[in-house]
């Protein structure tokens, strides 16, 4: 999804390489978008879950994912 512009060169050592996503790339953005306000609209909410797990003995099997 990442993809190198053609005809882009600089006189230095070593070159750098310069990348900009695709079309399919560029697709991602407002679904991203949108994950990242959901975040943010959910932190206290996931904040406050993290806290009770991170206080409460732990089973045999954690069952938070990481």
């Amino acid at each position: 999804m990442w993809r190198r512009p053609p005809g882009r060169v600089e006189a230095t050592v070593p070159p750098p390489v310069h990348y900009r996503l695709t079309e399919l790339g560029l697709s991602l953005e407002e679904p991203l978008s949108a994950l990242r306000v959901w975040a943010e609209t959910h932190m206290p909410e996931i904040d406050h879950s993290n806290r009770l797990a991170d206080a409460s003995p732990r089973s045999a099997v954690d069952h938070r994912c990481w």
